[in-house]
């Protein structure tokens, strides 16, 4: 998930800033989006993990 995140540019935080966004809008507008992925796929595994402690 660091790794996906860094990987964001960050010429979309400066973009998102010379439009107006304060820091809470760029979360919001512009990492949020990107990483809806890459959130779905984590907590995917560590449900799967969790769920494989629990059973043993």
């Amino acid at each position: 998930m660091i790794q996906f995140i860094r990987g964001i540019p960050r010429e979309l935080d400066q973009a998102s800033v010379i439009d107006g966004c304060g820091p809470w809008g760029t979360f919001w507008y512009i990492i949020l989006p990107l990483t809806k992925s890459s959130l779905a796929t984590v907590s995917i595994f560590c449900f799967y993990w969790t769920w494989s402690d629990f059973m043993v």
